[in-house]
């Protein structure tokens, strides 16, 4: 049995991402996202600590640019832990991500 080590719960969130990585722009899919991270579908070859800058998407918001650190690269696309920092940030993105699950809830019963 494998015990995981995510301190933020994930949330699917199917949206486009804009990412860069070594000055260069990519136009990926989010797969799942929570207030520590985000997986991103991809088969660009994106090294682990690598530093990459996102633009994400939120509900009701604007884009919002976060920076992180690649933690896992897999043929499926790469993980990303935000950087903790700016306490304004994590704060937004705690908000963001409870947004996305009630709007998640609120749909799933749909047909």
């Amino acid at each position: 049995m494998t015990e995981d080590k995510r301190y933020h719960p994930r949330k699917p969130y199917f949206m486009p991402v804009d990412y860069i990585d070594r000055n260069r722009i990519y136009k990926e899919y989010i797969v799942d996202i929570s207030a520590g991270g985000i997986f991103i579908k991809t088969s660009n070859d994106v090294p682990v600590g690598n530093e990459i800058t996102l633009t994400v998407p939120f509900p009701y918001q604007n884009y919002m640019s976060i920076s992180g650190v690649v933690v896992r690269s897999t043929p499926d696309g790469i993980a990303v832990r935000f950087h903790r920092s700016d306490l304004e940030i994590v704060t937004r993105l705690e908000s963001m991500v409870e947004e996305i699950k009630i709007i998640n809830d609120n749909t799933s019963g749909r047909n």
